[in-house]
């Protein structure tokens, strides 16, 4: 599993995960299932991950450690938005 964020500077607003493994090769990665993570939502299917990877320039591969901070703070930010 590989994981992207868009954070830097400042927090990540934008999660991605690709069900591919880290020493597969490209044609692997670019055809395997991805998903995007929403505070509300959960992890939920996205079929343009890989071409957002590729051609946005915003995001870049973060370790799998790293994964429930940045849920953690795009859920603090939503939060500070959207608190009642």
């Amino acid at each position: 599993m590989l994981y992207y964020g868009n954070g830097g500077p400042g927090p990540h607003t934008k999660l991605l995960r690709v069900h591919a493994p880290k020493d597969g090769d490209f044609a692997t990665w670019r055809s395997a299932p991805a998903e995007r993570w929403y505070v509300n939502g959960g992890w939920q299917p996205e079929i343009h991950a890989q071409l957002d990877i590729l051609h946005l320039g915003e995001f870049f591969m973060i370790d799998d450690s790293e994964v429930l901070d940045v849920q953690y703070e795009m859920l603090v930010t939503y939060e500070r938005f959207h608190a009642k």
